[in-house]
C-alpha cells in the first residue's frame, strides 16, 4: 500500500492524479511517478498505483 503524506494540499494533488488517470489523461506510469513525487517517496510501481486506483473506486 502506498504511504501517503498527511496533508490536505497533497491529498488534493493526489486526487487530481487519480482523476486524470481515470479520465485517460495520463498513463499508470505517469500517475505512479506523480504520486511518488507528491508524497516524497522513492518509487511507486505501476502495479501499486493501479491497485490503489481500484481500491479507491476509480476505473
Amino acid at each position: 500500500m502506498i504511504e501517503f503524506k498527511k496533508s490536505n494540499a497533497i491529498a488534493t494533488k493526489d486526487k487530481g492524479v487519480f482523476n486524470d488517470y481515470a479520465d485517460g489523461v495520463i498513463t499508470a506510469k505517469q500517475g505512479a511517478k506523480k504520486i511518488a513525487d507528491n508524497n516524497e517517496l522513492e518509487d511507486v510501481s505501476e502495479d501499486e498505483f493501479i491497485r490503489m486506483v481500484r481500491w479507491l473506486g476509480y476505473r
